[in-house]
């Protein structure tokens, strides 16, 4: 294991072939398909290794809102938390309140590696005919992109959790003693605020900002916002009337 001693690699054990696996039995685009890197075989006992060592530091690493991959920690614990938020909603007379609940568009490869190298540094008998470099995503299949991908989606939480600190923004009712603005479910997101035009936008911004720098981007199409004790006028003014209702 030279790695370890000297922090290098041959470089044909870092090349992978792609699988593509289709998500439904009709598959018509590439959309359709899921990319499955079938990595060298001494790569993934390094890379695992790696990620065991890592494993125990990601307690301290990673926010407490996110429950996925993360040791010790239940992700039905964040379901548990996300249906009692939401338990009161269908009242009629309620204190404005808001949850937007977002899928990041083929999250894992997506991710730029120009910004997860900015992160990780702040803290077979027949060849296949032609090879490509990569330049974004992570490999599915390799014991480190789960790490990987936490350490990209912590970012996101420390960018929302300085944003939310902004005078305008209100947090949903009883989160402000606990400072709860999202709960993330590894690639999923559920983001709360307090039912007000000011405060859904910094919400809203935090994606935007997250979308230019990482290049995880909204799933319009999955994603949803719920609210209760809002006026539907001051819903239509909302910045994510348009992308989620």
């Amino acid at each position: 294991m030279d790695f370890f001693r000297s922090g290098r690699m041959l470089r044909q054990l870092n090349h992978t072939i792609i699988a593509l696996v289709p998500k439904s039995e009709h598959s018509p685009s590439v959309a359709d398909y899921r990319p499955i890197s079938c990595c060298n075989v001494i790569y993934k006992v390094i890379t695992k290794i790696i990620a065991d060592r890592l494993s125990p530091a990601l307690m301290q690493l990673v926010d407490s809102s996110q429950a996925a991959f993360v040791g010790g920690r239940n992700i039905t614990d964040n379901i548990f938390l996300a249906q009692e938020m939401v338990r009161q909603y269908s009242r009629k007379r309620i204190s404005p309140r808001c949850t937007i609940n977002v899928d990041l568009r083929k999250a894992f490869d997506s991710v730029s590696w120009t910004f997860l190298s900015r992160v990780l540094h702040g803290g077979i008998e027949r060849l296949p005919a032609w090879t490509f470099p990569g330049k974004k995503g992570l490999r599915q299949g390799d014991p480190m992109s789960p790490a990987l991908f936490l350490l990209c989606m912590e970012y996101f939480s420390r960018l929302i959790k300085r944003s939310t600190t902004n005078s305008d923004f209100n947090f949903h009712p009883k989160c402000e003693k606990l400072k709860i603005t999202h709960l993330l479910f590894a690639d999923d997101l559920m983001l709360f605020s307090r039912g007000d035009l000011p405060s859904i936008r910094i919400l809203m911004e935090c994606l935007q900002e997250f979308r230019d720098v990482s290049g995880l981007a909204v799933n319009n199409a999955k994603s949803n916002i719920f609210t209760a004790g809002i006026q539907n006028d001051t819903l239509d003014e909302s910045p994510c009337h348009d992308r989620f209702c």
